[in-house]
């Protein structure tokens, strides 16, 4: 595993991501959330009073690492895209997501496995909320 090894510690490209109301409530369609449930009206209704993103959402804004083939410029990783597989993640969230905004996001490989008939890349993903402050005259 010595070219993999080198792999462990690579930062990815940080980047921002802005999400839309829409964007929330396509996700908690997409998972399942329906206009039919009166328990779920607050993540798929804008106008609930208690409108709110599903906790789940942030998984989303971590895996855009990812999704632009950043597995594929990691020098020393060899990755079969053809045969990647999703294993399990962790989502950690120190307050509930807005119905709106735009993060900040970071990631890296903190570990690759050698399991034999394959490997387990472990990657560490951070979300973090950026505000902008509007100055009234």
């Amino acid at each position: 595993m010595p070219s993999e090894a080198s792999a462990i510690g690579y930062k990815f490209p940080s980047f921002s991501s802005d999400y839309t109301q829409l964007d929330t409530i396509m996700y908690a369609l997409g998972v399942g959330a329906s206009v039919k449930e009166p328990m779920d009206l607050k993540f798929v209704y804008e106008g609930s009073s208690d409108f709110s993103c599903l906790p789940t959402f942030g998984v989303i804004l971590a895996q855009k690492t990812l999704m632009g083939g950043g597995l594929a410029e990691v020098p020393g990783l060899s990755v079969n895209f053809v045969k990647l597989l999703h294993g399990e993640h962790y989502l950690e969230l120190y307050k509930p997501l807005p119905r709106e905004g735009k993060f900040k996001c970071e990631a890296s490989i903190a570990d690759v496995l050698d399991k034999g008939s394959g490997l387990v890349i472990l990657l560490d993903g951070n979300s973090f909320t950026v505000f902008t402050t509007i100055l009234l005259d």
